[in-house]
């Protein structure tokens, strides 16, 4: 019986983070009785513990959102970025909501890919916040204004996805002399 136990555990904690609403007092009360966790619940601690993707994933990651965001603004639709972001974010917004939101991309002229050849830059380091948040702040250097975001991501399961964004064209301002 103390099997079957530890297994529905492990399934319960398997599927809170498979959601992505994991649940610190079911991970502290799991890890406040040592005798109980088996092999398997520990590696998924192990895996569950939140850290900083590397910065190469941090670009790639950043890079693909606003990929996935720059063709929806020349699609006219956030349908395509809305299949791409967290699970708690589409239960907020719709694609409509998006559409709403981001309509004055959709009046921004567009020619060809602004973002070829390049990658994004960070104004920060990207971070952790209190909330577990990966923030990420930074831009494009595009001519002739500066595509400019904030973005937000949440841990889904073993992958970060997009809570929050924040996307501006900037006029790019020649440096004071």
């Amino acid at each position: 019986m103390r099997i079957i136990k530890c297994k529905i555990r492990t399934v319960l904690l398997a599927a809170t983070i498979a959601v992505g609403w994991v649940s610190v007092p079911i991970i502290t009360n799991a890890a406040t009785n040592p005798v109980a966790l088996t092999s398997s619940e520990k590696q998924l601690q192990q895996l569950q513990q939140l850290q900083r993707p590397t910065d190469a994933e941090v670009v790639a990651l950043a890079d693909k959102s606003f990929r996935l965001f720059m063709t929806s603004v020349r699609e006219k639709s956030m349908h395509t970025f809305w299949k791409h972001i967290s699970l708690q974010f589409q239960k907020k917004y719709s694609t409509s909501d998006l559409d709403t939101a981001f309509k004055d991309f959709y009046e921004v002229p567009i020619t060809g890919d602004p973002l070829a050849g390049r990658s994004p830059i960070f104004m920060v380091p990207p971070n952790i916040d209190e909330n577990d948040y990966l923030v990420v702040k930074g831009f494009y250097a595009t001519r002739p204004s500066r595509l400019s975001f904030h973005l937000t991501y949440v841990k889904e399961g073993f992958s970060w996805k997009v809570i929050g964004i924040n996307a501006s064209v900037d006029p790019i301002t020649p440096p004071a002399t």
